[in-house]
């Protein structure tokens, strides 16, 4: 197992290709919110199983934020 990439994150949390010009715009906050915590989280602790859980961790953290502001709004 090895850590995320800076692009592999980037893909993971600034994807918006589902949302129209407005959907990201009111989401892009959260995503780069999560997106800054994810490489701060990657470059904090050790690679492993525990590494891997948080970011998935954070990236359910990102989804459930933007159902909760309206996905298409």
């Amino acid at each position: 197992m090895s850590k995320p990439t800076d692009e592999d994150l980037r893909d993971r949390f600034l994807n918006t290709l589902n949302l129209g010009i407005e959907g990201r715009k009111n989401h892009a906050w959260i995503s780069e919110a999560t997106h800054a915590l994810a490489i701060d989280i990657r470059n904090r602790c050790p690679d492993g199983h525990d590494l891997a859980m948080a970011i998935r961790a954070l990236e359910e953290v990102r989804m459930k934020v933007k159902m909760a502001i309206g996905f298409d709004s």
